[in-house]
């Protein structure tokens, strides 16, 4: 299947953010990315082609490291330095600051929506996992999953089995019940040292993206056991971000030199797809709702690249992705 991508890049979508940190599809249209060092959120209602800033959503907090819709209009936002949760019950139009939810956490890094009000908040400094069964209003600490560690990304993978992954030793936790008890499955790639991104992508499998040596992971058994599957672009050292569009397709966004790398096999083997815009040197984020576009967040300029996404009749797989750079 051929790969075709042109940009256009027509700016930074928020004046004055340098990154974007986060994006979520919700529904009906409506995204949300989470920027920084102003802590603001922008809102497209068009699929990522147009966008509004929304402007600051906690006083004081300067990143938006993590977002998570939970269904029913209902969007949460991680922020640093203060480790706070900001709750939507507007499609992100508006929020209210929930506070603190881990005593001494400075960044809640990552959530995960694990279905009946459940949520899992990730810190980065303390390692610790908070829990809520209550979409968000309250949460109970649950301590340090693995001692040392801090939590860089959650996923989950149904059924209750949730993973973590973490820095600076590149190490696994699961979860088989809700995140309520961890299991430490140890470093899953000797000398990566970050594992900065986890993508289910159904069945069995699940991918991991590690730091200093731009390395997928692969797991068929829940996340049980890892392959190593090498580095996927040379020159590039981190795989900050993972998307799975379906059919066995996978995008992963690189630093150094911000490119996109593409897999139609599972992510077993990858297909370097280049610079997707000139001067962005990390893709931060990937966002993909399915029937839609694909959206990709970069720093050192705080813009989005938005793919559209072409079918071959009779194929379902993705044929072409044309990525556009878009702002409102």
């Amino acid at each position: 299947m051929a790969v075709r991508i042109s940009w256009t890049d027509l700016g930074t979508i928020i004046s004055g953010e340098d990154i974007i940190s986060d994006l979520a599809y919700l529904e009906k249209g409506i995204v949300l990315a989470g920027s920084g060092p102003n802590g603001r959120i922008a809102r497209s209602a068009d699929y990522g082609l147009t966008w509004t800033d929304l402007g600051i959503i906690i006083s004081g907090e300067t990143y938006i490291f993590s977002l998570a819709y939970l269904g029913n209009g209902i969007v949460l936002a991680g922020t640093y330095p203060n480790g706070k949760i900001a709750r939507s019950t507007n499609y992100g139009l508006t929020w209210s600051d929930l506070g603190t939810i881990i005593s001494g956490e400075s960044d809640i890094e990552c959530l995960a929506y694990l279905g009946n009000g459940i949520v899992l908040a990730g810190g980065i400094g303390t390692g610790n996992i908070a829990r809520s069964a209550d979409y968000g209003l309250t949460w109970t600490d649950l301590g340090t999953i693995i001692s040392g560690e801090g939590i860089l990304s959650l996923a989950y993978l149904g059924s209750g089995i949730a993973l973590a992954s973490t820095y600076p030793n590149g190490k696994i936790a699961r979860s088989a019940d809700y995140g309520l008890t961890w299991s430490d499955l140890g470093i899953i790639i000797s000398g990566e040292t970050f594992i900065e991104c986890l993508a289910y992508l159904g069945g069995l499998t699940v991918l991991a993206g590690t730091y200093p040596n731009g390395k997928i992971a692969r797991s068929t058994d829940y996340g049980l056991t890892w392959s190593d599957l090498g580095t996927i672009i040379a020159g590039e050292t981190d795989i900050f971000s993972l998307a799975y569009l379906g059919n066995g397709i996978v995008l992963a966004g690189t630093a150094v030199n911000g490119k996109i790398a593409r897999s139609a096999d599972y992510g077993l083997t990858w297909t370097d797809l280049g610079t997707i815009i000139s001067g962005e040197t990390y893709i931060e984020c990937l966002a993909y709702r399915r029937g839609g576009v694909v959206l990709a967040g970069t720093y050192p300029n705080g813009k989005i690249a938005r793919g559209i996404i072409y079918r071959t009749q009779g194929n379902p797989n993705v044929d072409q992705l044309i990525f556009q750079h878009v702002i409102d």
